[in-house]
């Protein structure tokens, strides 16, 4: 049996609405060069393994918190050991992938508490600092306020997943 730590592949969107507004002035001459648009296909598993190679995300988080890891696990464990002793039904896999919710939860808050930030080499990112969002108008304002470390969108974030594999 093996746990995994990664992310649902879901690409990201190409971009905001309000930006899109905000450039259909016409230039002078009334003529608008378009950029040919080219499809996006960048996904949050691109970025997960992006920040895997640059950063190491997941491998800090396993071993900042191996400790809960190793309990969520072996809660599931005896919570599925004594359901299976007490007579209750025998499921396919000892530990389903629902038990591992206290893994994913954690991942998420460690984000949004900024607990990578000085762990790892290059944290917190500049744009982090510099508060570069892109859910905004307006994502590179000077005026937005700094946001955590590998939390631009979200989307990434919202999709990891813990699994089992056998």
């Amino acid at each position: 049996m093996k746990i995994s730590l990664g992310v649902n592949d879901i690409r990201y969107p190409d971009r905001p609405i309000q930006a899109e507004r905000a450039r259909r002035r016409l230039p002078r001459g009334g003529v608008r060069w378009r950029r040919p648009r080219r499809p996006q296909s960048t996904t949050t598993g691109d970025v997960a393994e992006i920040l895997e190679r640059r950063y190491g995300l997941f491998s800090i988080f396993s071993l900042l918190n191996g400790k809960d890891i190793t309990d969520a696990v072996e809660n599931a464990a005896l919570g599925q050991l004594e359901n299976l002793l007490a007579g209750g039904p025998r499921r396919n896999r000892f530990i389903e992938d629902a038990d591992l919710q206290p893994i994913e939860e954690a991942f998420r808050k460690a984000i949004d508490d900024r607990a990578f930030d000085g762990r790892m080499p290059g944290t917190p990112t500049k744009a982090s600092l510099a508060g570069v969002n892109h859910r905004l108008a307006h994502p590179y304002a000077a005026s937005n306020p700094s946001r955590p470390s590998f939390l631009d969108t979200g989307l990434m974030q919202t999709n990891f997943r813990a699994w089992v594999s056998d």
